[in-house]
């Protein structure tokens, strides 16, 4: 006598298809675990016990971080770029093309700017705008 197949217990072979598509699914998928740094339960894609939204803020704050490193070494941080008063009181990272008229964030257009220079000059293009020392 002949063994029904997966065929013979659902209406066509599209829905024997599917459902096998699940079952294979479920015994594939681990357990969540909780995420080592926010606490979350999510399903590893790594071994490194970190969600997703935790990987890519990491991703994001070391981006940030070898980006502002470099903008040091080549422009340097003592100055403000704008108006060169002196950062000891403290600096603000800056774009020349702002992000909102298509600046990128590259080496070759951020700044080290004083406060009160990021705050005058808004989303202004350098040619559009003047410090407010200078004036």
């Amino acid at each position: 006598m002949e063994k029904p197949g997966p065929e013979k217990l659902y209406c066509s072979t599209r829905c024997a298809k599917a459902a096998e598509y699940i079952r294979r699914r479920t015994r594939k998928t681990p357990n969540p675990i909780p995420c080592r740094r926010c606490g979350t339960a999510h399903t590893p894609k790594f071994r490194d016990g970190v969600c997703r939204e935790c990987q890519k803020t990491q991703r994001t704050v070391s981006r940030r971080k070898s980006l502002r490193d470099a903008v040091t070494a080549k422009h340097g941080n003592s100055h403000c770029w704008h108006c060169s008063t002196s950062l000891a009181d403290g600096a603000v990272f800056d774009h020349l093309v702002p992000v909102t008229r298509g600046g990128l964030s590259t080496v070759a257009n951020c700044r080290w700017t004083c406060t009160s220079c990021n705050h005058s000059k808004r989303d202004k293009l350098p040619d559009e705008w003047t410090p407010p020392i200078a004036r």
